[in-house]
């Protein structure tokens, strides 16, 4: 008689702001044991914090980041830059409950052409 395995156990630690993504078949549990991090899948992202779990069906993709108290994100555009850009990327670091988040002010110095 001959038995396939149905269940795999393995435990992953992540570094801050480390990533964990997970290519296998089948459904998979996804559970924070330690610290918070994000479920990042699909253009969202979802806190998750210790004990949280996620359940990933066999299609099912994503990736795990580990959150990191130090990240510090300076966003700078240039003059041409449409407004509503900015907009988005503050939006998109707010979901990621990304704290430290600083606006650059000096001036981008476009390059000349070479002549």
């Amino acid at each position: 008689m001959k038995f396939d395995r149905h269940l795999f156990l393995s435990e992953v630690t992540l570094p801050p702001s480390g990533e964990w993504t997970d290519s296998s078949e089948g459904w998979r549990l996804v559970r924070l044991s330690k610290g918070a991090a994000y479920w990042l899948a699909e253009g969202t992202a979802r806190e998750l914090n210790e004990g949280e779990v996620v359940a990933l069906g066999p299609s099912g993709k994503g990736c795990l980041r580990t959150k990191d108290p130090d990240l510090s994100i300076i966003v700078r555009g240039d003059s041409k830059l449409k407004y509503q850009h900015v907009v988005n990327v503050l939006e998109v670091l707010q979901q990621a409950n990304v704290l430290k988040v600083s606006m650059a002010t000096d001036a981008v110095r476009e390059a000349k052409p070479k002549k």
